[in-house]
């Protein structure tokens, strides 16, 4: 969720949380030169977008522009990279990793942590097809 604010720098965020959200702000400031208006406030869903992959990539405020530019990483890409990492760093002692022994309970624990993070993650079924798109 994206909407104007009224905050300064004296408004701490705890003020204006929304409980599962991520706040993410830009307040404007004296230095843009405009005496009313706020700045921008984006509210990220934690079920949708993993918390630990929100990043502010660009913030402007001037007399003319307010842009806050913001990098996010969704539950399903999240879940995806950490099993396709995963998999990356199997090591079974040859350049085939045929399922057995070790390899095996490898292969397993991958699969248990993303079915965790699955789990963990609301479903939308738009994003009922994303796996056949980002996961390898």
């Amino acid at each position: 969720m994206l909407t104007e604010s009224w905050l300064t720098s004296l408004t701490p965020d705890t003020s204006v949380t929304l409980p599962g959200f991520q706040l993410l702000r830009a307040d404007r400031t004296r230095d843009s030169g405009k005496r009313k208006g706020g700045g921008l406030a984006v509210f990220v869903n934690d079920r949708w977008c993993n918390p630990g992959h929100i990043t502010v990539k660009e913030q402007l405020c001037s007399r003319d522009i307010e842009l806050l530019a913001v990098s996010m990483l969704d539950v399903y890409l999240w879940c995806c990279q950490v099993h396709d990492q995963c998999y990356t760093d199997i090591t079974c002692g040859s350049d085939t990793c045929w399922p057995s022994g070790y390899c095996k309970m490898f292969i397993c624990e991958c699969d248990r942590k993303a079915a965790e993070c699955f789990a963990r993650s609301s479903w939308n079924p738009e994003h009922d097809t994303i796996f056949k798109d980002y996961c390898q």
